[in-house]
């Protein structure tokens, strides 16, 4: 009881760390992504836009091209996923992407989104790093991010529609 007790107070002080951290940040981060990162619901097991638990359903890997002949190139990625209540899709999309690391830890399965956070790179551009279960982990760095939900009443077959 008391081992547990001491670990529960541990992630504690981890968690008051990184609000006060992202609070630090608050002026350099882009709007959005600081309400995403401090989000009430993004913590709140109860919400159904919680992201923990949720499974992706596919990462997409674009370059999008500008210019008179396509030379202006940026890397935007878009993950979906199956929120943790399978009654809706969450989208993060990741604009403008510096670089990223796209790591599966058995090869088969991600599992479960468990933790994400918020940070700035030495270079002030966001990162963003996600741990899934199965010790998969994704790591962004971009100019920004975006978060979109969208209801489906299909939840294991459910595609997302733009």
């Amino acid at each position: 009881m008391e081992e547990q007790r001491a670990y529960l107070d541990s992630l504690k002080r981890d968690f008051n760390d990184y609000k006060s951290y992202l609070a630090s940040i608050k002026n350099r981060l882009p709007q959005g992504d600081y309400e995403f990162a401090v989000a009430d619901w993004h913590y709140d097991s109860t919400n159904p836009k919680w992201p923990h638990d949720a499974w992706i359903q596919e990462i997409k890997i674009k370059e999008i091209a500008e210019g008179e002949r396509n030379e202006i190139r940026k890397i935007q990625i878009e993950i979906i996923l199956l929120g943790a209540y399978h009654d809706r899709l969450l989208k993060v999309t990741y604009e403008d992407v510096s670089t990223y690391s796209i790591m599966s830890a058995n090869g088969q399965t991600h599992g479960d989104w468990i933790v994400d956070e918020i940070s700035l790179s030495e270079a002030g551009l966001v990162v963003h790093e996600i741990k899934f279960r199965h010790g998969s982990f994704l790591k962004f760095e971009v100019k920004n991010l975006r978060f979109e939900e969208q209801l489906s009443s299909t939840p294991y077959s459910a595609v997302w529609v733009d």
